[in-house]
């Protein structure tokens, strides 16, 4: 958020369900850019995605599947 506001794009966090949908529509409505925050429980497991510290090679597919990026 810090890095958004410096570059004074408008932004918001939002850490319950609850508020979600008012703050995709603000989101939605605003003209020009625009940084929504979600932040998810880490048992939400939202899928595709990329574990804390880990580099974009190492994509998980779900909790079992790893992507693999295809030989060059």
């Amino acid at each position: 958020m810090a890095v958004a506001k410096a570059y004074g794009i408008p932004g918001e966090r939002v850490e319950e369900r609850a508020f979600l949908p008012a703050a995709i529509s603000r989101m939605l409505s605003h003209d020009g850019p625009y940084l929504l925050v979600v932040a998810i429980e880490e048992m939400d497991n939202v899928f595709p995605m990329i574990p804390i510290g880990a580099s974009v090679e190492e994509i998980l597919l779900n909790k079992t599947e790893k992507f693999t990026y295809p030989e060059d």
